[in-house]
């Protein structure tokens, strides 16, 4: 960007000191040399100062102006000392800018101070409201240039930006400073990429501006969302689905207006970044554990020979190859662990199935409903042990957990192959996975030769921890384990002082063996009133207690949203929806989730990153290799 920069400190303070007289209009001249050229322009560097005293100053009816003798002095120092020329002048009243009698005297002397100054840039500037703007003008064969300065700066006991507009940010007046004036020259010219513009980005962005860095690249292709709106301090509600990068420019410009920040696309493997081959320092800010590689959909017919060679050439590129097929359709498809292992042989290999891979039933397919909630013992432990049906599982139930179970196999998997080289077969089945997840029922069961035995809900061991319905139909659950720690406050709150002291409940011993009356007597309190009110009674209680909510009330539950729990998408019918997200999060951030890719989505674009080209994909689509 083009710059007049006041390299000395006495230059600029003596100008400031004075065009601040405001009864009338005062002039300065600064005669400067070239340094290089910027992308907008010349970059000057000013090596003198005149101040025009006022009796070389006129008013003439229409404007003040100097006289011929103080404007001949001025050219010919410059002539003599081969430096071009800068002319500053004071307004009374801001803001600053030129007036229309500045503009009728300022045509003539540039092209005068151009043709006497030949190849030599004329600057003009207005000093107003503690802010300077500034032009420059430049002739060449073409004609003449006219453009704004981009930056006026002067070094004194700290590097000032005398044209940037007044920022009320507090932050940066107190923070830039402390660089002192060597410091703040050297961050100001530094070219910093910032590659991640959420939520640590943010806010290592907005620091950046604050300690006086002027030349910033912001590299991210998302946009703001709801869900990443708490993480992001550049960003506001009316940010939502704008990108990252220009909501940041935005911010960036509010501490300081003549920060160049470059807003750029997000770096994947497959991107040339020219731009980054000259920046002085990457930051790396990306949200979780690294660049989030979203699901990419290809959809490849690997019946036909050209079919499994394009899944070949995939595995080849790939970390994990994860399937759910049977042994006989992996072996048939020759994409079982042999197979794939020759053409990847670091390759982690990663399966999904219903009964494990051995045994009369490893080539067998299973279902949750069936593998994990029937035979795994899941089903029977929510019975109710009279003969009555058992509860029958929700959606997806086995399968989600066994999903993440097969998830972080796979982090496993991978964390030992970085240490030792060798790659594994990760095998994840439903079977065991209810299993695992009913472990205390199962392993008790083994010990004692017999069930867990099952208590009703009216004969419950410890009648505070249970469920109790309210006057209005919904259910709250308590969980005192330390019965006795807790029982008198309990009672205080329920409006049952009385249980306090019975003997048949005041201890957990008599509760239990009189455990039916208790949870009697607490229900019929329960029962008495709304669940507001027990809210109420219950708000700062120090034992552990919750309201039961149904899937729809989870959508406006408080603590779900602050923290991340539902990130919403959007799909391509532009119809927006939460997702649930995956329990584990990382550094506190929450997790950025996009839809599911639509069937074949992706195919074009992971075959050209394969090197394919346009015409072989049209030729593999008319084969119906690819779908």
């Amino acid at each position: 960007m083009s710059t007049l920069k006041f390299t000395k400190s006495d230059h600029w303070n003596r100008i400031e000191h004075h065009l601040a007289r405001t009864d009338s209009e005062r002039f300065a001249f600064a005669f400067t040399r070239p340094l290089h050229e910027g992308a907008n322009g010349p970059i000057l560097e000013v090596v003198d100062v005149a101040l025009i005293a006022d009796e070389d100053v006129n008013y003439d009816g229409s404007g003040w102006c100097l006289s011929d003798g103080a404007v001949d002095r001025m050219h010919n120092q410059a002539l003599r000392a081969h430096t071009g020329l800068a002319e500053f002048h004071n307004h009374r009243f801001g803001p600053p800018g030129f007036s229309r009698t500045d503009e009728a005297a300022l045509k003539p002397m540039a092209a005068y101070v151009l043709d006497l100054l030949p190849e030599r840039p004329y600057v003009a500037g207005v000093w107003a409201e503690n802010r300077l703007h500034a032009e420059w003008w430049r002739a060449d064969s073409i004609g003449t240039t006219r453009r704004s300065v981009d930056a006026v700066t002067a070094t004194d006991d700290q590097l000032r930006v005398l044209n940037a507009p007044v920022t009320g940010d507090e932050r940066y007046h107190r923070q830039l400073p402390l660089l002192g004036s060597a410091g703040q020259a050297t961050v100001a010219a530094l070219r910093v990429a910032v590659v991640g513009a959420g939520g640590t980005g943010s806010q290592v962005l907005i620091n950046l501006a604050y300690l006086g860095f002027r030349r910033i690249l912001a590299l991210d292709d998302d946009i703001i969302e709801t869900t990443n709106l708490n993480r992001l301090v550049t960003a506001g509600v009316d940010d939502v689905g704008v990108a990252k990068t220009h909501v940041a420019q935005r911010r960036l410009h509010t501490v300081d207006p003549r920060i160049s920040i470059t807003p750029m696309p997000g770096i994947t493997v497959n991107d040339d970044h020219p731009e980054l081959s000259d920046v002085d320092l990457i930051i790396g800010c990306l949200d979780n554990d690294g660049p989030r590689h979203r699901l990419n959909q290809i959809a490849i017919d690997t019946r036909t020979p050209d079919g499994l060679e394009l899944l070949m050439k995939i595995v080849e590129t790939a970390d994990v190859f994860l399937t759910n097929l049977l042994p006989d359709s992996r072996e048939r498809m020759g994409i079982d662990v042999d197979q794939i292992r020759a053409r990847n042989p670091k390759i982690i290999y990663a399966r999904g199935h219903g009964y494990g891979t051995k045994g009369d039933l490893s080539e067998q397919g299973g279902f949750d409903l069936a593998a994990y909630w029937a035979r795994g013992g899941i089903g029977d432990a929510y019975s109710l042990g009279d003969g009555s049906y058992p509860a029958i599982q929700r959606p997806a139930f086995g399968d989600v957990y066994g999903g993440l179970s097969i998830a972080a196999g796979i982090a496993g998997a991978l964390l030992k192959r970085e240490r030792t080289g060798e790659p594994s077969v990760v095998d994840v089945s439903l079977l065991n996975a209810a299993i695992w997840q009913l472990g205390p029922d199962i392993v008790g069961a083994g010990i004692t030769g017999q069930d867990i035995p099952k208590f009703n809900l009216e004969e419950m061991p410890n009648p505070v921890a249970s469920m109790y319905k309210t006057k209005d139909g919904r259910f709250v659950a308590f969980v005192l384990l330390q019965a006795d720690r807790f029982w008198s406050d309990f009672c205080t709150r329920l409006g049952r002082t009385d249980l306090i002291d019975d003997e048949r409940y005041v201890n957990a011993a008599v509760r239990f063996q009189n455990r039916a009356e208790c949870i009697a007597q607490l229900r019929k309190t329960f029962e008495s009133e709304d669940l507001s009110h027990w809210e109420q009674a219950f708000a700062g209680f120090e034992g552990v207690w919750d309201v039961v909510h149904t899937a729809h009330e989870v959508h406006s539950d408080k603590q779900a949203l602050i923290n991340g729990y539902l990130p919403r998408a959007t799909n391509t019918s532009g119809i927006e929806f939460a997702l649930a997200a995956s329990p584990v999060q990382f550094d506190e951030t929450p997790l950025d989730l996009d839809r599911a890719p639509e069937h074949g989505e992706h195919t074009d674009a992971l075959l050209a990153e394969l090197g394919f080209s346009e015409d072989e994909i049209i030729e593999f689509k008319i084969n119906s290799v690819v779908l």
